[in-house]
C-alpha cells in the first residue's frame, strides 16, 4: 500500500511550519492533552493506487449521502425515539464485531483504565447523543 507523504526511510518527518511555511503559534496546551506532532505533507502521492482509491471513497460517500432522504423518508412513521435506540444498537453489535475481526481490545482495555480519558469519551458522547434526541 503506498502511503502520501511518507519518506523512504518509512519514519513521519515533523514540522512546526504550515503548509504556507509559516510558523506556527505556540499555544499553551492543558496536561492532559497529548504533544501533537505534524507530518509532513508532501504535494503529490507517491503512487496512482492512494489517489484511486481515495476517489473511490469518495464517490462512495456522495453517494450514500445523497441515500439518506430515501432512508428518512422509510422511517418517517417510526418513532425518532425508535430510531434512535436502533442505530446505537445496532452501533455496538457493528463496533463489537469490528473490534473482534480487528483484535483491537487491548485498546478499549487502556480507556476503561483511564478515568481520565474515560470520562473525556463519556461527555464526548453523551453531547453526541443530545444531537440526536428530537426537539
Amino acid at each position: 500500500m503506498c502511503r502520501v507523504g511518507m519518506p523512504d526511510n518509512g519514519k513521519l518527518a515533523t514540522s512546526k511550519t504550515s503548509w504556507a511555511g509559516s510558523s506556527l503559534p505556540s499555544l499553551p496546551l492543558k496536561r492532559w492533552m497529548p504533544k501533537l506532532e505534524v507530518p509532513e505533507i508532501s504535494q503529490k502521492p507517491q503512487c496512482r493506487a492512494t489517489s484511486a482509491q481515495g476517489v473511490a471513497l469518495a464517490v462512495a460517500a456522495y453517494g450514500l449521502w445523497g441515500l439518506i432522504p430515501l432512508y428518512f423518508k422509510l422511517v418517517a412513521h417510526l418513532a425518532p425515539i425508535e430510531v434512535l435506540a436502533h442505530r446505537m444498537a445496532w452501533s455496538f453489535v457493528v463496533l463489537v464485531l469490528a473490534m473482534t475481526a480487528l483484535r483491537r481490545w487491548s485498546g478499549v482495555m487502556r480507556v476503561f483504565r483511564s478515568r481520565r480519558l474515560l470520562a473525556v469519551l463519556a461527555m464526548s458522547a453523551l453531547l453526541l447523543a443530545l444531537t440526536q434526541v428530537p426537539q
